[in-house]
């Protein structure tokens, strides 16, 4: 870092995305240490080599997922680095509250404390700008379905197959991102983090992908609600962001916590 420069895999066309071809959710992870009890979790740990994917730095990483006593699934990240890098972790978990694979996500209802967004070019990259979300398709802050806008004409909905989109989420710390809920199973799911911003997926492309249920698996009949720093953080000066650097370990919580609503 420090002013100079790095050439990162490019896996995504000209960029680099999640990671580059060999990312984190390719790798086997070890799993370090493992707790029973009420509220069980494991810790599974990762040294990604100085260099790997252009990156520079030996980054020790570990993630510890806990199920709690109040149906909580917590994400405690950690990393450190014997050089400065880039760290922005995620979790690309795909949920469906309805509890059926096959059925889509168009009547789950989100709600996302995100006043802003950030721009992308024709190429789904961030050209920087930051723009409010009010009177746009992207404006969830009062909660609505999905599918009010999945198939919308605006420009970049319709360039992703559906959303694909990242949000800058209001205040600073720990705090409530937003939920989603589903009417019928009355499911509700509230996203808590630490960090900026949070990606809305609504899983537009299938690529084949069997579900674990043993059948094909189908556009828009999951989402995800990915936190982290926004995209493109390390070339856009201007967004939110810190290098992870040695002797300061980087942490940071994300909580997916479940409950029912009649």
């Amino acid at each position: 870092m420090s002013g100079q420069t790095y050439t990162v895999d490019k896996n995504d066309g000209k960029y680099s995305l999640h990671g580059g071809t060999g990312g984190y959710h390719k790798v086997l992870w070890a799993v370090e240490e493992t707790t029973d009890g009420d509220e069980p979790s494991i810790i599974f740990a990762h040294v990604s080599p100085d260099m790997d994917e252009g990156y520079p730095g030996a980054l020790n990483m570990k993630v510890q997922y806990t199920l709690t006593a109040d149906n909580t699934l917590k994400l405690e990240y950690t990393a450190d680095t014997d050089k400065e890098t880039v760290f922005n972790p995620t979790n690309h978990a795909f949920f469906n509250l309805s509890g059926d694979h096959q059925k889509d996500i168009l009547g789950t209802e989100l709600t996302l404390f995100a006043g802003k967004t950030t721009l992308i070019s024709d190429d789904l990259i961030p050209t920087g700008e930051i723009a409010d979300v009010a009177g746009t398709v992207l404006d969830f802050t009062k909660g609505k379905k999905l599918g009010d806008y999945m198939f919308s004409e605006e420009k970049t909905v319709a360039m992703n197959g559906g959303f694909d989109h990242n949000f800058c989420v209001d205040g600073e710390g720990m705090r409530k991102f937003g939920e989603a809920y589903e009417p019928d199973s009355g499911r509700v799911m509230e996203v808590w983090s630490d960090l900026p911003a949070v990606q809305l997926y609504t899983f537009n492309s299938v690529s084949g992908l069997v579900g674990k249920d043993g059948k094909d698996m189908k556009p828009h009949t999951a989402f995800c609600l990915e936190t982290q720093f926004y995209p493109d953080s390390p070339n856009k000066p201007e967004f939110p962001f810190e290098t992870v650097k040695p002797g300061v370990t980087f942490k940071s919580t994300t909580e997916y916590r479940f409950s029912t609503r009649k």
